[in-house]
């Protein structure tokens, strides 16, 4: 009986030691008073609203065949983008700022994806007929 109290009581002296020496030590330098900190000393935020085009589902199509071309900062309306497929105009059907719905052209062929936005030329991968 007295080896369990012995073991109970050592339990609880080791716990209570490794509890308090986790403790965070407190500087008495401390101030609840805000610090200033200079924007360029800050973490950078990125305000690159530049299109970029990381894929286009389906890879491989036929004329007629709807593809959707994804990326992000793409334009939300319709009328700024065109797309081309291998220098032959695609029909745009619908623009988010993500994703680009449109229809292959006919005898298009395989080549690069390129959106216009805006006159803005953005090359996408290759698309392949």
């Amino acid at each position: 009986m007295r080896k369990k109290q012995l073991f109970f009581i050592l339990s609880i002296v080791v716990c209570t030691l490794c509890i308090t020496a986790c403790q965070k030590n407190i500087s008495d330098n401390t101030s609840s008073t805000p610090v200033a900190v200079p924007i360029s000393d800050s973490i950078p935020v990125s305000t690159d609203n530049t299109p970029v085009i990381s894929s286009i589902f389906p890879s491989s199509a036929h004329g007629g065949d709807t593809i959707t071309v994804k990326g992000k900062n793409l334009s939300a309306a319709i009328s700024q983008v065109q797309i081309t497929i291998n220098n032959i105009a695609a029909t745009v059907l619908s623009v988010t700022a993500d994703s680009i719905r449109a229809i292959v052209p006919l005898n298009s062929g395989s080549g690069k994806v390129v959106v216009n936005i805006n006159g803005n030329a953005y090359q996408g991968p290759e698309f392949n007929y």
